[in-house]
């Protein structure tokens, strides 16, 4: 079985329907620290954050909670951790859906 790529395309499909209650903004940027990066910023229920999807497969997710002024998640993945990657988004998707 092939692994799957975790970009945006895998970011739409699987974690974007859990956002319904949050803001979505999508940017581009070129020639960031890993190459060009796709990101994603969400913000709701007095959290937000940002996905970062570099085209060279290095990953950032990063969550703030505004109401208790914490970070809540702030991870850099590597290329080949893919096991981390959905391990990370499985997490993201847990605090999302605590209000």
């Amino acid at each position: 079985m092939r692994e799957e790529t975790i970009n945006i395309d895998w970011f739409k499909r699987n974690i974007l329907p859990v956002l319904t209650e949050y803001k979505v903004i999508y940017r581009f940027f070129e020639n960031g620290d890993f190459g060009d990066v796709e990101r994603v910023e969400f913000e709701g229920n007095g959290k937000g954050g940002t996905i970062d999807f570099w085209n060279s497969h290095w990953l950032s997710i990063h969550m703030y909670d505004y109401s208790e002024q914490n970070e809540i998640i702030n991870i850099l993945l590597e290329p080949n951790e893919n096991i981390q990657k959905i391990k990370s988004f499985e997490r993201l998707k847990e605090l999302i859906k605590i209000n």
